[in-house]
C-alpha cells in the first residue's frame, strides 16, 4: 500500500554521518520479489527522482541589505552540483534591482520599484513566477546567461562561493535574499 500511489513522495537517503537528503520519487513500476527460499526473498523497487540528485535539509540563506549602488553578497553552496533554482526574495524599497553571479555571467533583473516583497522561484508547475503578494509580476524580469533565472555554481576552486554582485538604482535601503537546498549527487 505504502507504494501504490501513483503520486510524488519523499525519498530520504541518510548519510554515515547521519546527514540527510530528500528527493522527490514516484514508484511507476511493479515491486520485484525473487523468491530463494520458503523465508527468503530479494525485493527490488524502481525509483524515479523528479531531479537527478537529492537535496540538502538544511537551507543556506544569503541576505544582502541595499543602498544605492552595489553590494557584494556571497552564498555559498556546499551541495556537489549547481543550484539552477534559488528562491531570490526582494524586500523594498528596491529600485531596478541587478543580481550578477560573475563566476557564470548570469544575471537577474527585475525593472521597476519594488515597495514591499517580491518572490521569485519555479512554481511547482514549472514555470517561473515572481509573486508580489498574490499577483506575478514575471513580466517585470529579465535573466541572461542560460535558462535558468540565476544558477550558483558549486565547490570547484571557488569552493562554492558565489560572489553575487547586486546593483539598487536611487537611495533606497531594501534587501535581497537568496535561498535554496544544497543539491548533491
Amino acid at each position: 500500500r505504502l507504494f501504490s500511489p501513483r503520486a510524488q513522495g519523499t525519498l530520504s537517503q541518510t548519510l554515515e554521518d547521519t546527514t540527510v537528503r530528500t528527493s522527490l520519487a514516484t514508484v511507476d513500476s511493479p515491486f520485484q520479489i525473487d523468491r530463494k527460499k520458503d523465508s527468503f526473498a530479494i525485493g527490488v523497487l524502481d525509483f524515479k527522482l523528479t531531479e537527478p540528485f537529492f537535496r540538502s535539509t538544511t537551507q543556506v540563506n544569503g541576505t544582502a541589505t541595499m543602498s544605492a549602488g552595489t553590494v557584494t553578497l556571497n552564498v555559498i553552496n556546499p551541495g556537489s552540483v549547481e543550484e539552477r533554482d534559488p528562491v531570490i526574495t526582494y524586500i523594498g524599497p528596491l529600485n531596478n534591482p541587478v543580481i550578477t553571479n560573475p563566476l557564470n555571467s548570469h544575471t537577474l533583473s527585475y525593472a521597476g520599484s519594488i515597495a514591499a516583497t517580491v518572490v521569485v522561484q519555479t512554481a511547482s508547475t514549472g514555470e517561473f513566477t515572481a509573486l508580489a503578494g498574490t499577483t506575478n509580476v514575471i513580466g517585470n524580469i529579465t535573466h541572461s546567461g542560460g535558462a535558468a533565472l540565476m544558477v550558483l555554481n558549486s565547490g570547484g576552486t571557488t569552493n562554492g562561493t558565489n560572489a553575487l554582485s547586486i546593483t539598487n538604482a536611487g537611495g533606497t535601503t531594501g534587501k535581497v535574499i537568496v535561498s535554496f537546498y544544497p543539491p548533491y549527487l
